[in-house]
């Protein structure tokens, strides 16, 4: 194979049109992956920065909301509600109860279960956090209806998606 002074092969080889490495299906699903993977990362450290003057993960952060939107409920239904084992959401209660953000309230009909509530200072700090929160996602969806979609709210089609993903993986062996 000869060359040109500008690098080029000169064989009949260099301009063979070769097909795709990647079927195009699968481009458009590394195409998906990688804008969920963009996504997830900067929601996250977007969530991050807001939660960071309180030293809290976005982890800790879901817990302290679902026990706000639903006090009173055991860590049996927190880790249903949240989709988390109930070792690693009773790592995380712990913690936040060692910070003085949740107590756990012995529950009088089970002495093997308790009850969660936010303390004073859990409630001081949802009540600080959760409206800045609320403005990011504000922000996003007004992006959402600036660019013409049909769906004002992310938040509803991620449920779409996720609920779909889920029927496919049960679907598929």
């Amino acid at each position: 194979m000869n060359a040109s002074p500008h690098g080029i092969a000169n064989d009949a080889d260099a301009l063979t049109v070769r097909a795709p490495l990647v079927p195009p299906a699968n481009a458009g699903m590394r195409k998906l992956l990688l804008a969920v993977e963009r996504l997830h990362k900067g929601l996250q450290q977007a969530i991050e920065d807001l939660l960071a003057p309180h030293a809290l993960s976005v982890s800790q952060w879901l817990t302290l909301c679902a026990v706000a939107e639903e006090g009173g409920r055991t860590l049996t239904h927190l880790a249903r509600q949240l989709d988390r084992d109930a070792g690693s959401l009773s790592r995380a209660v712990y913690l936040l109860s060692q910070r003085g953000l949740l107590s756990p309230l012995r529950n009088p009909h089970d002495r093997r279960s308790s009850r969660l509530s936010l303390t004073p200072e859990g409630q001081r700090i949802h009540q600080d956090v959760a409206p800045r929160i609320a403005r990011l996602l504000v922000a996003l969806d007004a992006t959402q209806a600036r660019a013409g979609h049909a769906h004002a709210s992310v938040s509803p089609v991620l449920d779409d998606l996720a609920a779909r993903i889920e029927q496919c993986r049960q679907r598929t062996p």
